[in-house]
């Protein structure tokens, strides 16, 4: 009887029914409650939202021992409809260790949504609900006699926040609860539920919570808990949660009110510091720096698009075909009818200048020499090789097929020529000194053309 005594004050200060109606909506809905019970009002209420790049690691946060919570026990336990919630009675022998003083179980209940609502929890996790929340309620025993004395002090209560989510399999041990539903529809019916292991209703791995100070989550709001909401979840099926959304009723008889939607909003943190036993694995990059890089890439892109374009157009300019020349070439072929010494003087000094002399070639001379022209401009790119090749001694005899080397009246010098001639071109060569302003050689050739001759000089 003693138990039973402080079983219904445990629900009367839980459930708030001594003198004030209170609901979760209407006119007596939680926006309500500071009215009535002023605490509600208060500035460390209880559910929050747990945003989890602001919580404090603490290692030195113990591990939560529940004690007795996998024993079955020899007494049944008390299932209870108190018009809020469905409410089940634990045994004293249930306590936490781990916390800063010794906290015996009294009770837990159940918060959940609408029907076919996957969220009904109180508290949120990076603003993330789940479909239901499990509170196991506990006080400290050793500092008070009783759960009424506890729940007006600082710190002397101490709840257990569990998540639950839906899965694909049931959950046996919610069935204990679940399954016995329908015997108490209406408000204030109680049934009985033989003992089993309250600890299957937790998650398996209880190492990662999050602790903070806060309150009950119905009238009258006293700001006496020692929250501790564990990270993992445990899980019920579908038509689990289907059962807990639609069996029960908040009034007493018909025609009943559905007994849905008995969560409170998470309220504000304000001062309050959340600490975490776990370190978060967060994101490796929050939504700006994620913007930030995906623009960086964009751009990235873009600037490899220009200069792949830019690239193209230097190689296509350099592999312009033979029947093209620049302005400056078409007014000197105005002025010159041959490719000569003025033509090349316009353009930089070096091998460079004797292939942009030979692109210009077809249209600086008369028809007969066209053919030969296309002769020579590949004689001029094997020129650049031979004029920039590192193995050239002067004085060293070399003559290849189709190509004549005479030493000058001035500058006796013979030098190895790379690949340089053609059966249809014969071209003669010698060395003079230095007479030219951009260059200090010149090389006078004459080329022969099916038996046609022009001579060209070109400066480097």
């Amino acid at each position: 009887m003693l138990f039973f005594a402080l079983l219904l004050k445990v629900t009367w200060i839980l459930a708030a029914d001594g003198g004030h109606h209170w609901t979760y909506e209407g006119p007596h809905g939680q926006d309500h409650w500071p009215t009535s019970y002023p605490e509600c009002g208060g500035d460390a209420q209880s559910p929050i939202n747990i945003q989890t790049d602001s919580v404090i690691f603490d290692p030195d946060l113990p591990a939560v021992q529940p004690h007795g919570y996998d024993q079955l026990g020899t007494e049944p336990l008390d299932l209870h409809n108190n018009g809020h919630t469905v409410q089940l009675s634990l045994p004293p022998t249930l306590h936490l260790g781990g916390l800063p003083r010794k906290y015996t179980a009294a009770q837990l209940h159940l918060h959940w949504g609408q029907r076919g609502s996957l969220e009904g929890s109180e508290h949120q996790i990076n603003s993330e609900a789940t479909a239901a929340e499990l509170h196991v309620v506990h006080y400290d025993s050793q500092s008070y006699s009783s759960l009424s004395e506890a729940a007006q002090k600082p710190q002397g209560l101490a709840v257990l926040g569990i998540l639950i989510e839906v899965g694909e399999t049931e959950n046996p041990a919610y069935d204990h609860i679940l399954s016995r539903l329908h015997e108490i529809r209406y408000k204030d019916q109680k049934t009985s539920v033989p003992p089993f292991s309250v600890r299957e209703l937790f998650p398996q791995q209880l190492e990662q919570f999050f602790r903070y100070n806060g309150s009950l989550t119905t009238p009258p709001c006293y700001q006496s808990v020692l929250w501790t909401v564990f990270n993992r979840r445990a899980q019920i099926s579908m038509g689990q949660l289907e059962k807990l959304q639609e069996t029960l009723s908040s009034t007493e008889e018909d025609p009943s009110e559905p007994l849905v939607q008995n969560y409170r909003v998470p309220q504000p943190l304000n001062q309050r510091t959340i600490f975490a036993s776990f370190i978060q694995a967060g994101p490796l990059y929050t939504t700006g720096e994620m913007l930030g890089l995906g623009v960086g890439i964009l751009a990235g892109c873009l600037c490899l698009l220009l200069a792949v374009y830019f690239i193209a157009q230097k190689i296509r300019r350099l592999v312009t075909p033979m029947n093209h020349c620049s302005p400056f070439q078409e007014e000197a072929a105005g002025k010159q009818e041959k490719c000569g010494f003025h033509l090349c003087s316009g353009y930089h000094r070096g091998v460079n200048s004797v292939s942009r002399c030979c692109r210009c070639l077809p249209l600086l001379l008369p028809g007969s020499l066209s053919e030969g022209c296309r002769h020579w401009t590949t004689s001029c790119r094997q020129a650049r090789v031979l004029l920039g090749n590192p193995l050239y001694t002067p004085g060293t005899p070399a003559l290849q097929e189709g190509l004549s080397l005479w030493p000058s009246k001035l500058w006796m010098r013979r030098f190895p020529v790379l690949m340089l001639g053609w059966k249809k071109l014969r071209i003669n060569c010698h060395l003079s000194p230095h007479t030219a302003m951009f260059s200090p050689l010149d090389i006078r050739c004459s080329f022969f053309f099916s038996s046609r001759k022009k001579g060209l000089l070109l400066g480097f």
